[in-house]
């Protein structure tokens, strides 16, 4: 790699963001959710704001891959930007 310049570690984390979103895009090409090739692994996609429901997570990951979101959990609201992921690892009530 001698005589070229390493990318900056930003730079690649935003090219890296965008790849992930047009692969995301490529999987979920319409609001909904998508099952996937792999066995209990289902991609979600919502292209506006959704009103405040209640709902009942089963233990997953979520990967936040543009955009952001706001979860409430009783009177907790948390807030989701881009590339935020959390883990559950039990059943939960969100609303």
């Amino acid at each position: 790699m001698q005589g070229q310049a390493r990318p900056e570690p930003d730079s690649l984390l935003r090219r890296n963001q965008r790849k992930m979103k047009a692969l995301l895009n490529e999987l979920t090409t319409r609001e909904g959710l998508h099952p996937t090739a792999v066995d209990g692994v289902t991609l979600s996609r919502a292209d506006s704001g959704v009103p405040r429901t209640p709902v009942l997570y089963e233990p997953c990951i979520c990967v936040l891959a543009s955009g952001h979101s706001f979860s409430w959990r009783s009177t907790k609201r948390s807030a989701w930007r881009i590339c935020s992921w959390t883990l559950g690892c039990w059943s939960q009530p969100f609303l």
